[in-house]
């Protein structure tokens, strides 16, 4: 029959370090051990532990608590085999982003042409003030980038008519930023549909590349412009927003 359970009390309570030796003679299955530390007279931040030492003298393990205690604080320390500290909180980081959008109405028909949006400052957010800001280059308010690195940009645009357009005629939308590193950079166009059967007409386009701002470029500030066209033969209501996230700091080349 294997032996009964028996919790060993009354250690008793000493300052730190307070030791309990096993009795000679004793065998001992540890199964679990807890101390309570009260931090009432401590000076600094500590960190309680409990430190297991074998019959030969030699620990053979220190379990901790996750985190210091604050000066003056109280804790438990528990060890049981095959127990492990609460896992670390993970952390959550966000790339640094920027976005800001406009309402063009009327917007004109340019033919073939594109003409720069300007955005509306009031509409310019960042999660990272470091790296993005809002401003105006040639007239044309936009997102700037304010250090070098590798970044995503998609512009998109959508417009809204109310007579029907010109047969074949389409919306345009091209993005591209101020630096000679910009892959990709081709315009996208939509065909205008009547998108309820009553005449009223919508077309859509996403524009999405890469761009590079090096240190060795110009130095920042970056400007990151939208350019839309349309050749409905009316002018339309145009929607537009601008969004760049900085994928690395590291440009490579």
């Amino acid at each position: 029959m294997a032996p009964a359970d028996v919790q060993i009390l009354g250690t008793g309570s000493k300052a730190a370090p307070l030791d309990y030796v096993l009795p000679s003679g004793s065998e001992l299955v540890l199964k679990a051990v807890r101390a309570d530390f009260n931090g009432a007279g401590a000076a600094s931040a500590f960190l309680p532990a409990l430190e297991i030492i074998s019959d030969a003298g030699h620990s053979v393990g220190v379990y901790p608590t996750d985190v210091a205690v604050a000066a003056g604080g109280s804790a438990s320390v528990s060890f049981a085999p095959f127990l492990r500290n609460a896992a670390a909180a993970a952390t959550s980081t966000s790339l640094p982003s920027a976005v800001i959008d406009q309402l063009v109405d009327p917007f004109a028909d340019t033919g073939f042409n594109l003409t720069a949006i300007s955005m509306n400052s009031a509409h310019f957010f960042t999660n990272d003030a470091t790296v993005f800001d809002v401003g105006a280059s040639a007239g044309t308010t936009t997102i700037k980038a304010l250090v070098p690195g590798v970044y995503l940009v998609w512009a998109t645009v959508l417009g809204d008519l109310t007579v029907a357009p010109v047969a074949n005629s389409y919306l345009q939308v091209f993005g591209f930023a101020s630096t000679s590193y910009s892959p990709f950079n081709q315009s996208r166009f939509d065909s205008w549909r009547d998108i309820d059967g009553f005449g009223d007409y919508e077309a859509g386009a996403t524009h999405a590349f890469l761009t590079v701002i090096r240190t060795i470029d110009v130095p920042p500030p970056k400007f990151f412009f939208l350019r839309a066209g349309q050749n409905s033969g009316s002018n339309i209501q145009l929607h537009a927003n601008l969004q760049v996230v900085r994928l690395s700091s590291t440009t490579y080349f």
